[in-house]
């Protein structure tokens, strides 16, 4: 059998793009559509039956076919099942067949829906799934006139949502979730190709607002957010990139003074895979990673640095790790924590390291460092614990610093090591107690050692202080800053205080007395007892006497037993420049102790003084600290008796008065009384009377109603001066008696074996 090939190759063309092509193709699809059209009805049939569906309605619906598009028009369609219910008015979608199967995915030139109401019930697994969306079909253009979702605790209200083939417009989408509330307002943008860009996007959730620029894919494949989130007065700039399941988060938080920036990448699914996170603050890096899942999340990462500052909390060389795992509403936070230094608003802390727990409203904290270990717990508003000190000097204490830098040496230094407690709460406030060792207790100079024991709140402290030497016990009032205490001493070296020891104070003092008032300004009495006082180096034996704090001024009284001398007062201004005003009354004392005093602020008298002295002692001084360059004394004798000696003239006296005055440097000494002898280059002389005057390195002797026993019924006056830097003697001698004649003297130098110190120029007067 012979075939045409002409024939052949004429149907074979019109098989490829002839007349039978597209009678071939118009029943292909017809078959296509018919048997579509079959497999769909069973199918919803079949989901009907399986999914218990109790009631289906619709109307209105119709298919066409044109242009290669398959058109379904619905005017109504409901579902209604125990657990689901779907709503559906006035919905139009028009299938392209040939570019769906090109693309093997639906794709629909037009979707238009007026209404659409879909509400679910029942519990479902939950997953982050809604976090990858990918629309199984392609639409050209959309029109959703309003959109109702209810699952749960969730609602999603949209309206007004079209989109074209260039441009693209939402009037709004509101929505809830348990205690979550999000609002989009109106939005347009622009559609490019498969790209859908809104410049001016807004999200708010509960009190945070992004506000920037949203990009997505049509099948919301691809979404891209650029813009800030504002949250309680910060303003946080994010970049959010997902395409398919992987993401990326970078941005940056400006905080006072500086900025964190972060980075977070991963992956999306059932549950959120964080490969990397990031963040950088004041040069601490904290790299992170872990997984969220949908009830539950892990974190885990580690922190390091040279320098953070937080709050008035600042730390050096951090190192440490950290978890966090749990429950979103009761996550397990755990960290280890080390650093060089800690710096607290209240102290210092050195090799510090702190772990801690916090779960379900309760947080651990354990911190050890050189000098302190504090475990705390803290719970409901309550927080209690313990702390322990070792070696902890309270001048590394900022409070007790500054106060230092304003009063000096007068804030005394404690060292302390011991245990204690602490608990704070909202109705209570906070109370601590503790048991100490003082092992150092140092006040201007004044060394001691003991125990401690304080218990108070944030109002009052009370302690009782136990000391080898000084004993004390109070309270102290933190609010009012005040001070109401009672102190013992026994056998305290007072000569250990600097303060009295420049002033030449020196002693074993017991006492007793009480402090109150003011910190910044305390009143106090105290009564003491010295068995052996001493000032300047000059023994006065017993003193007893009561010493009184007002005014920032020390005052002390006292009475010598051994000695007759009554100090009268001994004042003391404690501020900068320290003051001191000394006054004494003496009575029949050694007249060394007097000029011992006078020697031991380098005020040495040009005549030698021996004998007994009742009389006044004055000395004041503007600046302690340099008593010798700003020292007044003012010696009053009421009555001496003894010897004096100067040059080649020396005598024996009694019923002697007058006054030594030295002030500024310059030495003024007047006395008088009765002869008893004087010795005048040889000559003896007994009897009458004299007066001493020393005065601009002068020193002059006058006396009258002289005898000289080589002469009877002798009546001898005179004046005889003597100038101590020279060394020269002159004066005048008148003499009477049976044989009256005048003896004049005159030399103009005389040698003396000491010569006396070089006196100033010029003296004041009482």
């Amino acid at each position: 059998m012979k075939i045409n090939r002409e024939l052949l190759k004429e149907l074979l063309k019109s098989l490829r793009k002839g007349r039978l092509h597209r009678l071939l193709r118009f029943i292909l699809l017809s078959l296509l559509i018919y048997f579509s059209v079959l497999v769909a009805r069973d199918l919803t049939l079949f989901y009907i039956q399986e999914k218990k569906i109790s009631a289906v309605k619709y109307s209105g619906i119709s298919f066409s076919f044109k242009d290669g598009c398959l058109t379904l028009s619905v005017e109504n369609f409901s579902i209604l099942r125990p657990t689901f219910k779907l709503n559906l008015n006035r919905a139009r979608a028009s299938l392209k067949l040939w570019e769906s199967i090109k693309e093997l995915r639906p794709h629909f030139s037009e979707i238009s829906v007026r209404e659409l109401q879909i509400e679910k019930s029942g519990r479902k697994k939950k997953s982050f799934l809604f976090l990858t969306p990918k629309l199984p079909f392609y639409v050209d253009r959309l029109n959703l006139g309003e959109l109702f979702y209810r699952s749960g605790e969730t609602t999603l209200q949209l309206k007004g949502l079209e989109v074209d083939g260039k441009r693209v417009s939402l009037e709004s989408i509101t929505g809830k979730s348990g205690k979550v509330t999000f609002t989009i307002p109106k939005a347009v943008g622009t559609v490019k190709g498969n790209r859908i860009t809104l410049p001016n996007f807004s999200l708010r959730v509960n009190n945070a607002v992004y506000s920037g620029r949203l990009s997505l894919s049509k099948d919301l494949e691809k979404i891209e957010l650029r813009g800030t989130v504002g949250l309680r007065g910060i303003k946080t700039y994010i970049t959010f990139v997902k395409a398919g399941k992987s993401f990326s988060l970078k941005g940056k938080v400006p905080v006072t003074g500086t900025t964190v920036e972060y980075s977070v990448s991963g992956e999306l699914g059932r549950e959120v895979t964080i490969s990397r996170g990031l963040v950088l603050y004041q040069g601490v890096e904290s790299s992170f990673s872990g997984k969220l899942k949908p009830e539950e999340l892990s974190i885990r990462g580690t922190i390091s640095g040279k320098k953070v500052s937080i709050k008035g909390i600042t730390a050096t060389e951090v190192t440490g790790e950290y978890i966090v795992e749990g429950q979103y509403s009761l996550p397990i936070l755990l960290w280890r924590l080390k650093t060089k230094e800690l710096k607290t608003p209240f102290t210092s802390l050195k090799d510090v390291s702190v772990r801690g727990k916090f779960t379900r409203n309760t947080l651990k904290l354990q911190l050890n460092s050189d000098t302190l270990y504090l475990s705390l717990t803290s719970s409901k508003g309550s927080t209690f614990g313990k702390f322990q000190l070792k070696k902890f000097s309270t001048e590394r204490l900022y409070a007790v610093k500054k106060l230092k830098e304003k009063y000096g040496k007068w804030i005394p230094e404690v060292v302390v090591t011991g245990k204690g407690n602490f608990s704070f709460s909202g109705k209570k406030g906070l109370n601590y107690s503790a048991k100490l060792t003082v092992e150092k207790f140092s006040f201007r100079g004044f060394q001691d050692k003991g125990s401690v024991e304080v218990a108070g709140n944030e109002k009052k402290v009370h302690y009782r202080l136990r000391l080898n030497r000084l004993d004390s016990e109070g309270e102290v009032n933190l609010t009012e800053l005040s001070i109401n205490a009672s102190f013992t001493g026994k056998s305290v070296p007072i000569h250990e205080f600097d303060f009295l020891q420049k002033v030449g104070l020196e002693g074993d003092v017991t006492c007793k007395g009480q402090l109150s008032g003011s910190l910044k300004n305390p009143e106090g009495l105290f009564f003491f007892s010295s068995p052996d006082f001493k000032f300047r180096n000059v023994y006065i034996g017993k003193v007893d006497g009561k010493i009184k704090l007002s005014n920032l001024y020390l005052e002390v009284e006292g009475k010598s037993s051994e000695e007759n001398i009554t100090l009268k007062e001994l004042k003391l201004h404690l501020k900068r420049p320290m003051e001191l005003r000394l006054s004494l009354e003496a009575e029949e004392i050694p007249i060394s102790m007097p000029i011992r005093v006078l020697k031991s602020f380098s005020v040495n008298l040009p005549v030698e003084l021996h004998g007994v002295v009742t009389g006044n002692f004055l000395l004041s001084s503007e600046n302690v600290k340099e008593i010798k360059k700003n020292l007044d004394v003012k010696v009053k004798l009421e009555s001496a008796s003894g010897r004096y000696s100067l040059t080649s003239i020396s005598g024996k006296s009694k019923g002697v008065k007058g006054y030594i005055n030295y002030s500024e440097g310059n030495l003024w000494i007047l006395i008088s009384g009765k002869n008893e002898e004087i010795k005048l280059q040889g000559n003896k002389l007994t009897g009458g009377n004299f007066s001493l005057l020393i005065e601009n390195r002068t020193v002059t002797l006058s006396f009258n109603g002289v005898k000289y026993p080589n002469i009877q019924e002798s009546q001898i006056s005179g004046t005889v001066k003597t100038n101590v830097k020279t060394k020269s003697l002159e004066g005048e001698i008148k003499a009477r008696g049976r044989i009256v004649y005048m003896i004049s003297v005159a030399m103009k130098r005389a040698e003396v074996d000491d010569p006396p110190l070089p006196l100033p120029t010029v003296a004041p007067r009482p």
